[in-house]
């Protein structure tokens, strides 16, 4: 796991400079929000635009190529999921490497940008937009059913299938007892299924970080037929893969969707049932 201590600092010019030197494009830099690594929205003379992106110091390569190989897989020819592609370089590289000033190395990318704005900041949030994102996170998850890669079996914090001891390890740091008394409550209740229906739970390749500023969602639409209408577009960031339980693609994506919406009771259906349709009809895993 990366460290966001590690997390590289490289100045805007420093980002046009390589936009140029690796990729022939003379653009300006625009630095975007990121944790572990950083990011530039690189805009090019023609108006194109792409994400420069350059990784924690800590980064494996191997997680970089897993990230490369499932966007391209996603954009197969089978229902395409929209995210970024990988933009091969001058030298014909999907990874490059660049040093900062004090000498270290990290690896460089250039991928496809995505049109929109972030579901966090899309109001209203529609029922039809909600049951949109589900039926698109279903077919994220069903287009991962049929993608491997051995870099996705890793120990990572966010991995739910050790969701249980990350918590328990972690407890003792939450000075509030209060909250620390309801996360046990929830932790104990989890604990109380028995192991064989958690065993049962179908695994793969996971996106694992549907957060609401990963899904991007359209411009409305300006159509007389569907003014104002907004369909997701696409799904970034790709550094939480892991491979885990299917189900936990849904999860995450509602915790965020409640967390928006709270307190609509509810509010995260409208994603969750169209969601079980789209990932896995025939698998009891999803609608259990």
């Amino acid at each position: 796991m990366t460290k966001v201590t590690e997390a590289p600092n490289f100045s805007k010019w420093e980002a046009e400079s390589f936009a140029l030197k690796y990729y022939g494009l003379a653009a300006s830099a625009e630095e975007l929000p990121s944790e572990r690594d950083q990011n530039f929205l690189i805009t090019a003379a023609d108006r194109r635009m792409y994400v420069l992106k350059i990784a924690n110091a800590a980064e494996d390569i191997n997680i970089l190529d897993l990230q490369n190989r499932a966007t391209r897989h996603l954009a197969g020819p089978d229902e395409p999921v929209p995210c970024p592609q990988v933009i091969l370089s001058l030298e014909r590289r999907e990874i490059e490497s660049v040093r900062d000033s004090n000498g270290v190395s990290h690896y460089l990318r250039l991928v496809s940008y995505i049109p929109g704005v972030p579901l966090a900041k899309v109001n209203p949030q529609t029922s039809d937009l909600l049951q949109d994102f589900g039926r698109f996170i279903g077919r994220l998850a069903g287009r991962l059913k049929t993608f491997s890669h051995p870099a996705a079996r890793r120990d990572m914090i966010w991995d739910m299938r050790t969701g249980r001891q990350t918590i328990r390890r972690c407890l003792e740091f939450m000075p509030d007892a209060g909250r620390r008394s309801l996360v046990e409550k929830f932790l104990c209740g989890f604990e109380s299924i028995p192991a064989a229906k958690i065993e049962a739970l179908e695994t793969g390749v996971i996106h694992n970080d549907a957060n609401d500023y990963n899904v991007i969602v359209s411009f409305p639409e300006t159509g007389k037929d569907n003014f104002g209408k907004r369909h997701v577009a696409g799904i970034i960031n790709f550094g939480d893969m892991v491979h885990s339980y299917k189900l936990a693609e849904l999860a995450v994506a509602c915790t965020y969707v409640r967390k928006i919406l709270w307190p609509r009771h509810r509010a995260w259906l409208p994603a969750a049932m169209p969601f079980s349709r789209s990932a896995s009809p025939r698998s009891s895993s999803f609608t259990r």
